[in-house]
């Protein structure tokens, strides 16, 4: 594992203990039985007899020279057993046999011996309930010759009532008969109890560490400084499985847009000009491109006593986007400020201007001395009316847009009668020489739509067309455009700048400052088009005239 190599050493200190132990055992015991089979004893008739273990009987024999003296042999037995004594002592190690035919446990000559004449039940009352499994697999298992030798793990209690240890026990066949059954089971066990708990430990931490990397989407990589490569020991990471260098990470994964950027803070860290990085890139992930974010630093790694780098990658395409549309929501916090600012200012300036006009002309009015003085100040103070009411109207739609609260109710209704009722209307409204048209396909047409709205927008377009419109012609009318139905405004007037044309339904977009109006009309317009599931636009070329037109879907219900 990459987070915690000092593992590998603990498991290489642990085997190469065991290797040390069981090398002993065998040797005592290997070599005990040469000395047994190559020494020669004297018997009472002075007749040599060796011992057969083939025959499993004494044979009288020729006479013999005496390879090793009694004495001598005893000696080396001794010193031998001593120093496996020392190595058994030194590791903790215990030492015991497990006779097959008597299924219990017998003395092995040694001080170290363990669960001597305990009966393979008593043995099992040692072991933990949920473990006592392990030791009866172990002896079945040499018993039928399935295997060499094993090696398993299981909880006992080394006194009576003691607590429960993690023991690890070792056993091999040491003795056959003569037909080569296992007539007896050597073996070794010690206590493993701190490694177990330091191994438990060591889960918990490396639990507690993946869950820490999967709440906050993290994966934990490394870089060697040496060859060059990445590695990563989680599944998530694009390095998992792969034998990939740094170059080859930048060519393949890295946004070409920020692969020079990587390589920067690569080259910084490998050279050592810093300690930790953090940088943020796209890269390719989960197919597609992403943010990322890598935090690393550099570390001496022990087992070579080289410098690396580690850290972590994450994905932070939400956050990003998140911060993208924040600051966007701030622009736009910023830009409504600025237009209610404005829309004050506009606000004060035009209810003023129709407020003065009708308050001086009404006082005129009555001072006048003829029907045609004072025809004319009744007329103005009309069209101060109509422009203070219009206002009034734009200030109070524009609220409700804000506060979300605009009502539409739809129904059917014959958009040619709404076409015929805004005729009359605005015929006695036409400027001297403007020739006002109203096209229709035919006698009627049934809409599903909101009439009240759509009216509004068609009478908005009419006033423009009048205000900006000195002579020539207007016309108004509909026509038939696949699943929609377009209405149009034309007029040949004065036209619209094009380089004015894409802000011309924002709030008070007004171009002419001699034209009465607050430039609220067609901001509301568009937004009504909206609500009734439609599109709105213009067509406009200076001193050629306008056409103003917007859809609806041909529904009828």
């Amino acid at each position: 594992m990459i987070v915690f190599p000092f593992l590998h050493n603990m498991s290489i200190n642990i085997f190469f203990l065991f290797s040390l132990l069981l090398a002993a055992v065998v040797i005592f015991f290997y070599l005990h039985m040469y000395l047994r089979r190559k020494r020669v004893f004297l018997l009472e008739n002075n007749v040599l007899q060796k011992e057969n273990r083939r025959e499993g009987r004494l044979s009288p024999g020729g006479t013999f020279g005496e390879i090793t003296s009694k004495n001598e042999n005893d000696e080396i037995i001794r010193e031998l057993a001593f120093k496996v004594k020392l190595i058994i002592q030194a590791g903790n190690t215990g030492l015991w046999d497990f006779d097959t035919k008597k299924n219990e446990f017998c003395d092995n000559k040694s001080n170290n011996s363990y669960y001597k004449g305990y009966a393979l039940d008593q043995f099992l009352q040692m072991v933990h309930p949920d473990d006592r499994h392990i030791p009866l697999e172990m002896l079945r298992m040499l018993k039928n010759d399935e295997v060499e030798s094993i090696e398993r793990q299981c909880r006992m209690r080394l006194i009576e009532d003691g607590e429960y240890r993690y023991l690890n026990l070792v056993a091999v066949v040491s003795v056959r008969d003569e037909n080569g059954k296992p007539l007896v089971i050597t073996g070794l066990r010690w206590d493993v109890t701190h490694e177990m708990e330091e191994k438990q430990r060591l889960l918990h931490s490396k639990t507690l560490l993946d869950l820490t990397f999967a709440a906050v989407g993290a994966v934990p990589w490394l870089m060697d400084f040496e060859t060059g490569k990445m590695i990563s020991s989680h599944e998530n990471s694009v390095l998992y499985g792969k034998d990939m260098t740094v170059d080859q990470y930048i060519d393949q994964v890295v946004f070409p847009e920020h692969k020079e950027l990587v390589r920067g803070q690569v080259r910084k860290i490998c050279s050592r000009e810093v300690d930790s990085i953090d940088v943020r890139f796209r890269a390719f992930d989960n197919g597609k491109y992403e943010w990322k974010r890598i935090m690393g630093r550099t570390i001496l790694d022990p087992r070579t006593n080289t410098y690396v780098a580690t850290g972590t990658s994450c994905i932070i395409t939400e956050e990003v986007e998140k911060q993208e549309e924040l600051v966007m929501l701030r622009k736009k916090a910023e830009e409504s400020n600025r237009l209610k600012t404005a829309f004050l200012a506009n606000m004060s300036h035009e209810i003023r201007t129709p407020l003065n006009a009708i308050v001086g002309f009404s006082n005129l009015i009555t001072q006048a001395e003829n029907p045609e003085e004072a025809q004319e100040y009744a007329r103005l103070i009309e069209t101060n009316n109509e422009l203070l009411l219009q206002l009034v109207s734009d200030i109070l739609d524009i609220s409700k847009i804000e506060a979300g609260q605009m009502d539409f109710t739809f129904a059917n209704v014959d958009i040619c009668e709404i076409f015929n009722d805004l005729k009359q209307v605005y015929s006695v409204r036409m400027p001297a020489g403007v020739e006002f048209i109203c096209n229709l396909p035919g006698p009627s047409c049934m809409l599903f739509t909101e009439k009240n709205r759509f009216i509004q927008v068609l009478s908005n377009f009419l006033s423009n067309a009048v205000k900006y419109t000195a002579r020539g012609n207007i016309t108004m009318g509909y026509e038939h455009a696949g699943n929609d139905i377009r209405l149009y405004v034309r007029d040949t007037g004065k036209g619209i700048a094009r380089e004015h044309q894409p802000k011309l339904f924002e709030r008070f977009s007004k171009f002419d400052a001699h034209v009465a109006g607050t430039g609220l009309g067609l901001s509301i317009c568009e937004t009504i088009v909206s609500k009734l599931g439609g599109q709105i636009g213009v067509e406009s070329e200076l001193g050629k005239g306008s056409e103003f037109w917007f859809t609806v879907p041909d529904v009828k219900m």
